[in-house]
């Protein structure tokens, strides 16, 4: 596509600031177009063409354990067994809410037509230092 890594992390970094927006409330009607404004300036930014409709927007807001920042003792247990299991490592702020989102979407058959499944992980791991106590839990009832 000809994209530089500089342009690729600054789609990226607006991409992560619009999420946190949106992980931080319940979503509306008007965050759907907040994301479709979001979908089309990446998109026009990187010079590619999108291929996401309107109606291939959904915003599951209900992973966001009441918003940014907020955890629950589930969580670290699962950010735990999946960094048993497979080696990869979440935080509890971001990427581990929206992984167990996407395992619990795919679990729940709303991902069963789906062709491929992607799941971007954007790093994230200064927020295990961030709740480090949760995971001092979660460690000692294992």
């Amino acid at each position: 596509v000809g994209v530089s890594r500089d342009e690729l992390l600054e789609a990226q970094i607006a991409t992560e600031c619009a999420s946190a927006e949106l992980a931080a409330r319940h979503a509306t009607d008007d965050d759907v177009a907040a994301m479709r404004r979001l979908i089309d300036e990446a998109t026009a930014y990187l010079g590619i063409e999108s291929c996401v409709g309107d109606d291939d927007i959904r915003i599951l807001d209900q992973y966001r354990l009441e918003g940014y920042g907020k955890t629950e003792p589930a969580l670290y247990e699962f950010i735990h067994e999946m960094a048993k299991r497979t080696g990869l490592i979440l935080d509890p702020i971001y990427t581990g809410k929206a992984m167990r989102g996407v395992l619990d979407e795919m679990r729940a058959g709303c991902l069963q037509d789906a062709k491929d499944v992607v799941f971007v992980h954007t790093g994230g791991v200064f927020g295990i230092y961030q709740k480090k106590q949760g995971f001092e839990l979660t460690w000692r009832t294992v």
